[in-house]
């Protein structure tokens, strides 16, 4: 069967920033401690400044109010911010970790319908493209004739436009920025990485869109020439379809290093965003 290299439901996080969130997060925990007490201690104080000086008078203790107030003010100084992993830092955005059912579908189908342990997959994978922002692809398969970009939607009912349209609609009302024309970009963005590495010129890296609700049906006019399917199945065949009955083109070698150089680059420009998203912290707790 297909071999996962790296899965979508693995935590985009790098081994440097897991063990930073867990050493501020030991840290957090011994000053939340501190604070828990140093607030009860101060509740009593206020609780009898208010006993023996107001009650009385049936006020109420702005010299207490004033001092929680400030208390309030330094013990968040003291909790300090946490550290932020890229994916939910950018939670709101299009490309966030989407773990559910239809996922769960594709990696089963995956598994079955490409047998073959020659493909190799790669599950959401960053590649550079700001210093606060990744370019995120869904999921990348390598045979040993051509690599296969795909792009995983989740749009339900009649999907209608044209391929070199800026948008679709969907859902009556509903648009959805081209997805087709969004995938190109991951696309071309792994030819210009990939150039100097693949020996092969032959070696097509294919725009392929799959929508992966079962209730959905394309309505693209203009769609017959291009790799954008209605359901997982037809796009999964027609990937085995490209590489049956070929002698290969890649090498199981050139395969692997392919493999190893865009997880290299992965992990690399995760870490270099997350250290940006984050450098106060890392500052304020001398983990730079």
């Amino acid at each position: 069967m297909a071999i996962i290299v790296k899965d979508k439901q693995s935590d985009n996080q790098t081994e440097y920033f897991t063990k930073v969130d867990w050493e501020i997060s030991k840290r957090r925990k011994v000053r939340k401690a501190l604070l828990g007490a140093i607030l009860i201690l101060f509740s009593l104080l206020f609780g009898l400044d208010y006993y023996y000086r107001y009650t009385p008078y049936y006020s109420y203790s702005l010299y207490g109010v004033s001092l929680f107030i400030l208390l309030l003010v330094v013990a968040v100084w003291i909790m300090g911010p946490k550290v932020y992993k890229y994916h939910s830092y950018h939670k709101n955005i299009e490309f966030k970790v989407r773990e559910d059912k239809l996922d769960k579908r594709f990696k089963a189908n995956l598994l079955d319908i490409l047998g073959n342990n020659k493909f190799k997959v790669l599950n959401n994978i960053y590649l550079p493209c700001s210093d606060k922002y990744l370019q995120q692809i869904d999921s990348i398969i390598f045979g040993l004739n051509h690599i296969y970009v795909i792009k995983l939607m989740k749009a339900p009912g009649i999907i209608g436009g044209m391929v070199n349209m800026e948008y679709w609609n969907f859902a009556k009302d509903k648009k959805l920025f081209n997805p087709y024309k969004s995938n190109q970009g991951n696309v071309e963005a792994l030819e210009e990485l990939l150039y100097n590495i693949i020996s092969d010129k032959k070696i097509r890296i294919y725009n392929v869109v799959v929508n992966l609700e079962l209730n959905s049906n394309f309505n693209l006019p203009d769609k017959g020439g291009f790799p954008i399917f209605d359901n997982l199945y037809d796009a999964l065949y027609w990937i085995k379809g490209k590489e049956q009955g070929r002698q290969g083109i890649i090498s199981e070698e050139e395969q692997q290093n392919l493999i190893d150089y865009l997880l290299e680059l992965h992990f690399k420009s995760l870490l270099a965003v997350e250290q940006n998203l984050n450098n106060q912290v890392l500052k304020k707790y001398d983990l730079l």
